[in-house]
């Protein structure tokens, strides 16, 4: 059989070998090819129904592609929510805020840490601090109250100039400073090295646990989300303590999250550092599937993230899960998925939109150009329905309306380009270095502003009828201000 009885064979038969690669090797052997050809027919024969291994949507010789990407229509899979729902407030009542604290800081909780506690005072002075429950739940208020009002320093929530009442008459100084100093929540003698060893948050490992448990009771709600919190710390040298630029908090401790629209936390990981053991999805697509083991399968959940997290793997894990994902996404963990790039966008102008379908996974690949291409994989929603939005032009000078796909809540009602007002004010020289401060006086137009001379204070020994004359011939009244 020749070469050109392959090639014939292969177009005849394009469904078997849809996608395959085109070979450039001008050496390769014809005749390892044919028999390349006959083995891979058995095989597939013998195994038809198998499952192929994951190529991270590359096609490999002998092998169909796992993402066949189209530009055709997107028709999601059931959307249809069918987990179990949060049930609304018994006759409109809601809980106090105390009573949400104790939802998540339990009882047990806190008396594991007065128990702790006070074994260890014991071990490190040989004296019990002798704190109970009512003042470990003092140290959490203390706390809250710092966080509302934040002075740059602890003692001056004491001091007399600053003091703080909400703290300073709940506890003294000198015994909160010596509590935080003696606060555990785990007996230090009977922790193992191994463990040590193992879990860099081994010391407030139990009291996590806790709290972790009361997050998983909450009912979670359809729509959920998952990405990375900074947990502002900026004290002393700590093996989990991580720097992320750009963060409101760049200095702190990392945990991953999943909470719902309205910021409420079901569950969530403290980052300890790489390990070097990851799946081949990568790190990013490893938490997402770790937090949202805890959710019922086949549901319909609607998960969200950022461009970290999202891959075609992790789509696709999440579909077998009976799970939906919508997020942005790097160009590199797109596959072979062929979109119009940036510059062909900026071209045809903002609000320019393109797509392809995968047609073995039904997943959609957008990328929609505003100042800049943005691509998206999803597997709940594709471009339709799509509304208009107002984008700022600097070209323009002005609001321009731009086509974007419609998610969430509708834009603000379009109105008409509204031109944008400039503020800069130019003061004169000879106002600007005459070393006398002045007021600014009101004018009816835009432009140069009238400008009055400050009222000086009196001289010693000038008569109180010339400081009122050399006064009003400064200033003015408002009536010579207005000619």
């Amino acid at each position: 059989m020749t070469v050109d009885n392959v090639l014939d064979e292969i177009d005849g038969n394009s469904s078997d070998y849809e996608g395959l690669e085109s070979d450039d090797d001008d050496d390769f052997d014809a005749t390892q090819q044919t028999t390349n050809l006959h083995l891979q027919q058995e095989s597939d024969n013998e195994s038809e129904d198998e499952e192929e291994e994951p190529t991270n949507g590359n096609a490999v010789r002998g092998q169909r592609r796992e993402y066949r990407w189209l530009k055709a229509n997107f028709t999601p899979s059931a959307l249809d929510f069918t987990g179990p729902k949060p049930e609304p407030p018994v006759d409109g009542a809601t809980h106090t805020p105390l009573e949400y604290f104790r939802r998540f800081i339990s009882t047990e909780m806190i008396d594991n840490i007065v128990q702790q506690t006070n074994i260890y005072s014991v071990q490190k002075t040989g004296t019990s601090v002798q704190t109970d429950h009512k003042e470990i739940e003092k140290i959490f208020g203390v706390y809250f109250h710092m966080g509302l009002v934040r002075m740059s320093s602890v003692r001056q929530y004491w001091e007399i100039e600053t003091s703080y009442p909400p703290v300073s008459t709940a506890i003294c100084r000198n015994r909160f400073r010596d509590l935080l100093t003696k606060l555990h929540v785990v007996n230090n003698l009977t922790a193992s090295d191994e463990n040590k060893q193992k879990d860099k948050l081994w010391k407030v490992r139990p009291w996590l646990e806790s709290f972790r448990e009361n997050c998983l009771k909450l009912t979670p709600e359809e729509n959920v989300s998952i990405d990375e919190m900074m947990c502002e710390f900026r004290g002393k040298t700590n093996p989990i303590q991580q720097y992320i630029k750009g963060k409101p908090h760049p200095w702190g401790f990392k945990i991953w999250g999943r909470a719902d629209p309205a910021g409420i936390l079901y569950d969530f990981d403290v980052y300890q550092g790489g390990t070097g053991q990851r799946s081949a999805l990568g790190q990013g697509a490893d938490v997402v599937l770790k937090l949202t083991e805890s959710l019922k399968y086949n549901s319909n959940y609607k998960i969200f993230a950022d461009n970290f997290f999202t891959s075609l793997g992790l789509i696709t894990a999440l579909n077998e899960r009976g799970m939906r994902y919508t997020g942005t996404v790097r160009k590199n963990r797109m596959g072979q998925c062929t979109l119009l790039q940036e510059k062909e966008l900026k071209k045809k102008g903002r609000g320019t939109i393109d797509y392809r379908v995968d047609q073995n996974h039904n997943i959609i690949a957008v990328r929609w150009y505003d100042n800049r291409a943005v691509s998206l994989l999803s597997s709940v929603t594709g471009v339709e329905p799509t509304q208009q939005v107002r984008r700022w032009a600097g070209v323009a000078d002005a609001l321009i309306k731009v086509n974007t796909v419609k998610r969430g809540r509708p834009s603000l009602d379009d109105s008409a380009a509204a031109k944008k007002i400039s503020k800069v004010v130019v003061v004169n020289e000879d106002v600007r270095f005459d070393n006398i401060g002045h007021w600014p006086g009101k004018c009816e137009s835009r432009g140069r502003f009238q400008t009055s001379q400050q009222e000086k204070p009196r001289p010693a020994g000038e008569p109180l009828e010339q400081v009122a004359n050399n006064s009003s011939r400064h200033t003015g009244t408002p009536s010579d201000q207005s000619e």
